[in-house]
């Protein structure tokens, strides 16, 4: 070891309430709105941290109808912020 540190960049993870996500819990699927005029990305992690889902969209997506139940994760990225929520699939 040289002593030297390094960092990744830093994301702002951020509870922003521009973005919001029902039903929650769901037996079917979930709408995400994102107040925003940009396209926003989105990933969606299983509770063991596989990706099941990943896609752009522009406001509003429907996801995981075809979810099996469980808790998953989802990130919306807007262009430099993360928010992140849970989901809850019955």
């Amino acid at each position: 070891h040289d002593g030297q540190q390094t960092y990744s960049n830093i994301i702002y993870l951020s509870s922003n309430q521009s973005v919001s996500i029902f039903p929650v819990p769901s037996n079917s699927g979930f709408t995400v709105k994102v107040q925003s005029p940009e396209t926003f990305r989105y990933q969606v992690f299983s509770a063991s941290g596989q990706l099941v889902d990943r896609g752009t969209a522009n406001q509003s997506v429907t996801v995981g109808n075809e979810y099996a139940q469980g808790v998953y994760t989802i990130q919306i990225i807007t262009g430099d912020e993360v928010v992140v929520r849970k989901l809850v699939k019955e």
